[in-house]
């Protein structure tokens, strides 16, 4: 990634340094940066708080700190199969370390006192092959554990199958883009 964003820069003629760092103990003085970005980050991280605490440290006063992410209990899925469908919504979102944090950002930005500035919410709409990627790999993952059987993991994706060829398939989830202010 670090190759590709060098490569993307080097015709803006701009100084910009890339590093590789460890979001939850950033390497830099406190106010080095006028902004500072995390996007699909902090629902993965052991200490999703830790790792704002520190954007806010290295962010100067008021500067600003801006978080894009998911909140996967949002994860909406039309199939007529209720019971299987709740399963697969609440362990996917179960099965992110941080699965909530959408949902906790404008929280979190308080507790760390950043103004929040804005807090846009986007749904995000899935096309079939996005879902066969994440709920296709969680769909097998609950057949391994004896959470579902094959028979009824089968006949739930097939009904996706069909309504995917069908143009009605609707699976979505919302992204929470907020900014805040460093006081």
């Amino acid at each position: 990634m670090i190759a590709e964003a060098r490569r993307r820069t080097k015709e803006l003629h701009v100084p910009i340094t890339f590093e590789v760092g460890e979001v939850q103990a950033l390497p830099f003085p406190d106010g080095t940066f006028d902004v500072c970005r995390a996007e699909r980050l902090l629902e993965h991280l052991p200490d999703a708080e830790r790792a704002l605490t520190e954007m806010v440290r290295v962010t100067r006063p008021g500067g600003r700190i801006l978080v894009f992410d998911f909140d996967w209990d949002t994860l909406i899925i039309d199939h007529p199969d209720r019971e299987t469908t709740r399963t697969m919504v609440l362990s996917y979102s179960d099965s992110i370390r941080n699965g909530w944090i959408g949902r906790q950002l404008p929280r979190l930005f308080k507790e760390q006192h950043v103004e929040v500035l804005s807090i846009d919410l986007v749904q995000v709409f899935v096309h079939y092959a996005l879902a066969e990627l994440f709920l296709g790999s969680h769909l097998a993952v609950l057949q391994t554990y004896g959470t579902l059987s094959a028979g009824r993991a089968q006949q739930w994706w097939e009904y996706l199958q069909q309504a995917d060829e069908h143009g009605t398939l609707l699976i979505s989830f919302t992204a929470f883009i907020i900014v805040g202010a460093k006081s």
